[in-house]
């Protein structure tokens, strides 16, 4: 499976050359809130962003693609929002909730 996958509240449009800077400027900067530590505190351009690690359930994966061409793996992603703090509530947590959900009732 892939390493790190980010799911970031907006879009970036750079070409492929400049990916390397994505880690220098942004993953470095990367790190636990200290209240808590389940909670990651990061900012872009100098907008805070609040994160939170999601695990994708156990009988699914997760598939970058590039043109429709898998590209890579992943069972967990790490999300952001823009200037809030992470919930249960976001709607990507929601959704990934939804796929054991949706498993359960279908069973």
């Amino acid at each position: 499976m892939s390493s790190n996958v980010y799911s970031m509240p907006f879009s970036i449009d750079i070409p492929s050359t400049i990916t390397s800077d994505i880690k220098r400027h942004f993953t470095n900067s990367i790190h636990v809130n200290n209240d808590n530590k389940n909670k990651l505190e990061a900012s872009f351009r100098g907008r805070p962003l609040n994160g939170e690690h999601i695990d994708i359930p156990k009988d699914y994966n997760g598939i970058l693609t590039k043109s429709l061409t898998p590209v890579s793996s992943f069972d967990k992603l790490t999300y952001f929002n823009l200037d809030c703090s992470t919930t249960k509530n976001d709607c990507i947590v929601r959704s990934i909730e939804w796929l054991s959900l949706a498993k359960i009732l279908h069973e």
